[in-house]
């Protein structure tokens, strides 16, 4: 059992039931996350986690047309900020380099390369006003042709990067496997609430802007 004080405290709780006086209890104050957080550890269990997992195959002439993700997601918490906690992980299990992947930590979506020498480029943006609960349109997006990646969140971009090129192992291209809601080795899961998804080649912008409209329309369709 775990109480919940709402407009209350623990002292005045066990001044009029004594029966209540040792039972564990947390202020409603704290918040949907962290009570959420105080309810597993009362209980002793931890939340279930699954997560979605692709193959991918891409010749080894199609490097150029790069890569990207599109998702609605959300979270149902935000609890243990202080972990990386992998949202998406593309690459090969074991070979930590030619990996692309989003990575949740400490209030931030971050989207990064690390290419076949090791070297990492990376962009991000604060989710801190997202709520519990609620799903945003998300598209990461690597173009090795434009020499860019780009993170876009609802309705534009908000964040980019230009960079050189860098060295992808084409073993990538022929055996990677992508995983929503943890990392290849399963190591870092991510607690995720997602509505649809897809993953392809690079798009530019207008092309996600218009996208992000008609799955907008269609999830707002579903609601109704």
């Amino acid at each position: 059992m775990l109480i919940i004080y709402h407009e209350v405290d623990h002292s005045q709780v066990a001044e009029k039931y004594q029966l209540l006086a040792d039972i564990k209890g947390i202020d409603s104050s704290v918040g949907l996350e962290k009570i959420s957080q105080a309810l597993f550890e009362a209980i002793g269990k931890q939340g279930q986690l699954s997560y979605l997992k692709h193959g991918f195959e891409r010749k080894e002439d199609k490097l150029n047309e790069g890569f990207s993700i599109s998702m609605s997601i959300g979270f149902p918490n935000f609890a243990n900020q202080q972990f990386e906690k992998v949202l998406f992980d593309l690459g090969n299990k074991d070979v930590f380099h030619s990996r692309l992947r989003i990575i949740y930590y400490q209030n931030r979506i971050h989207f990064e390369v690390i290419d076949s020498d090791y070297h990492k480029i990376s962009i991000s943006v604060d989710i801190s006003d997202w709520s519990v609960g609620e799903q945003q349109f998300l598209h990461a997006d690597f173009n090795p042709k434009e020499k860019k990646l780009f993170l876009f969140i609802g309705n534009q971009i908000v964040d980019q990067l230009s960079f050189n090129e860098p060295s992808i192992d084409k073993t990538f291209l022929n055996s990677a496997t992508g995983i929503i809601g943890n990392s290849l080795e399963l190591r870092n899961p991510c607690q995720f609430l997602i509505g649809t998804h897809s993953i392809g080649k690079s798009m530019d912008v207008d092309m996600v802007s218009e996208f992000s409209k008609i799955l907008n329309d269609y999830m707002n369709a579903i609601k109704k």
